[in-house]
């Protein structure tokens, strides 16, 4: 999949404009990670710039616990939360 595609996929015109709605949370092995609410049944997303995609949250909150939770697993890698920064 490619920016455009995956953007569009969850019901933005264009990757910019995806990245733009975006609030990047957490940064880990080179990974940014990041949460959006769309307009589509997806509702809150959490999704990455791999294109991996865990959707169908009903708040930020909700999404944001996942992360922590995921994060926590891998304790021994480095990670860098920064969840309430925008970009």
């Amino acid at each position: 999949m490619n920016p455009q595609s995956f953007a569009s996929h969850l019901g933005f015109n264009t990757w910019n404009d995806l990245v733009a709605a975006s609030d990047c949370v957490a940064y880990a092995n080179g990974t940014r990670w990041y949460v959006v609410k769309t307009t589509t049944w997806y509702k809150w997303v959490l999704w990455n710039t791999k294109f991996d995609l865990y959707f169908n949250h009903s708040s930020r909150t909700e999404v944001l616990k996942i992360l922590h939770l995921s994060m926590s697993e891998r304790r021994g890698k480095q990670f860098r939360s920064a969840l309430t920064t925008r970009r």
